[in-house]
């Protein structure tokens, strides 16, 4: 995800996408759908929420994601900046083996400089998306957002992800994606994306949070496989 320099003072997003798989493998039922709003100060301060579906498969007992953040983005020339903090709220969901909330926060920190950029994630709650003891979790993130034309733009992106705390490595992961966007008129976005995930011990291609199936076996899935997804979105 790129810095942003300029946020609208307010602005909604409705966003479908369709594909073999979403970015993070699964193959949903439904189609992707978010919801979002915020409000950016001209003097760099911001605050927003979104609310996304998510696959209840393998998220116990909870169809619906809740992001509520805020921060600072700032830019001198083209050097941008920002630091930001996240609280993921996933309602009443839990692991059912270990009692674990799905719930997390983190602090993140990025610069870009013209079309690239970087940016790192770090878990400050004691678990992370319902892995115990796991305060410390990293995420590396690091692109490009190169404009081909007016319209056009290509998105590269590589990732990186430790899960913190003992016996947790098995949850580490990388991930790919490489994709065009192109501005319509009337606020519309499109959007076409590759994505590609990696599980660093092979363990995220065969398994995912051991969530029970209706006929009690458990929910298996390759969410590290490659996928291709399509997205349209407006900002109003």
């Amino acid at each position: 995800m790129p810095i942003r320099h300029a946020l609208p003072p307010f602005t909604c997003l409705l966003l479908a996408a369709c594909s073999c798989a979403h970015a993070g493998g699964l193959a949903p039922d439904a189609p992707l759908t978010v919801a979002s709003v915020g409000y950016a100060h001209p003097s760099g301060w911001s605050l927003g929420t979104s609310v996304i579906n998510v696959d209840d498969r393998f998220i116990e007992n909870d169809p619906v994601e809740w992001d509520v953040h805020g921060g600072y983005s700032g830019n001198a020339g083209p050097i941008g900046w920002y630091a930001m903090v996240h609280w993921y709220k996933y309602p009443g969901a839990r692991r059912a083996g270990t009692d674990t909330s799905f719930d997390y926060g983190e602090l993140s920190a990025g610069i870009s400089w013209k079309s690239l950029y970087a940016r790192y994630n770090y878990t400050i709650s004691r678990d992370f998306f319902g892995i115990q003891h796991a305060r410390g979790t990293g995420y590396l993130d690091v692109g490009a957002e190169q404009p081909l034309s007016p319209t056009v733009t290509l998105h590269l992106h590589a990732g990186d992800g430790h899960v913190a705390g003992r016996g947790n490595g098995i949850w580490d992961w990388r991930d790919l994606k490489a994709g065009l966007t192109r501005r319509l008129e009337g606020g519309w976005l499109v959007a076409l994306n590759y994505t590609r995930g990696m599980g660093a011990a092979n363990f995220n291609e065969r398994t995912t949070m051991e969530v029970p199936r209706p006929d009690g076996r458990t929910a298996l899935s390759n969410v590290a496989r490659r996928a291709i997804v399509a997205s349209i979105a407006r900002k109003f």
